[in-house]
Formats: C-alpha cells, sequence, structure tokens
C-alpha cells in the first residue's frame, strides 16, 4: 500500500543510529542539502540541533514548540555576514515529491522495543 504511494518501506532494525536517537538525522540531512545547497555544514547541523534541543518541560511546549518548529520553519541567520537570513522548512509543502517518506516497521529505543501499529503494521516517521 504505501509503495504504491512512492514510500520507503524499512525495516527498524536496519537503521543505523544509536538508540538515544529517534530522528533520522543522515534524512534531514540528504534533504537540507538538497533543498538548500548553499548550507554550510555548521548550519546544517545548527538546523538539525533546533530539533534536536526541544524544551522538554513542561511536556506540552516542548511538544508545541517541535510542532510549529516542524510545520512553519523558522529563519536561519547564516554564518557569513554577507548572506541574508534563509527560511528553512523542514516539509516542502510546495512540490510533496522533494520529501523523503519512510515507512518504518518497527523502531526500538534504548532497551525497549516499540512497535506502532498503523495499517498493517506499520507507520510513518
Amino acid at each position: 500500500m504505501f509503495q504504491e504511494q512512492d514510500y520507503t518501506d524499512v525495516p527498524g532494525d536496519t537503521i543505523h543510529r544509536t538508540f538515544e536517537e529517534i530522528m533520522l538525522k543522515v534524512d534531514l540531512q540528504v534533504y537540507l542539502s538538497t533543498r538548500y545547497s548553499d548550507l554550510t555544514k555548521a548550519e546544517t547541523e545548527m538546523i538539525i540541533g533546533r530539533l534536536e534541543n526541544k524544551l522538554s518541560t513542561p511536556l506540552y511546549q516542548g511538544n508545541r514548540y517541535s510542532f510549529l518548529l516542524v510545520n512553519e520553519g523558522f529563519d536561519l541567520t547564516r554564518d557569513a555576514p554577507s548572506k541574508t537570513a534563509l527560511h528553512i522548512d523542514f516539509i516542502d509543502w510546495d512540490d510533496p515529491e522533494n520529501n523523503i517518506f519512510k515507512v518504518v516497521s518497527q523502531s526500538e529505543h534504548g532497551e525497549t522495543s516499540i512497535s506502532f501499529i498503523f495499517g498493517d503494521n506499520y507507520t510513518l516517521i
């Protein structure tokens, strides 16, 4: 079903990341470098850091911040003073085919294995 919509089907245990990482950083780096080709490595790390370092308490505020950041993006102040600020969008709403869509059958976090159910035992992340 998802493959017909051009989603990549990935078994959770094949994703290369530490157990503490929830975000698929490699995919985000690929997306950012494709969409914003003139970003420096430091700017890319700063963008990813905005998502990683969300507020954790209170939980509501942290989740709200992350939701707004992903949905609305933010203005990045560039490293080089000669470059103007750049609005960063984590989702390409105008051209959805530019986004990276993956369906993960199971994801592990820490010592706990988490099975997500969506359709045929899959979740979209």
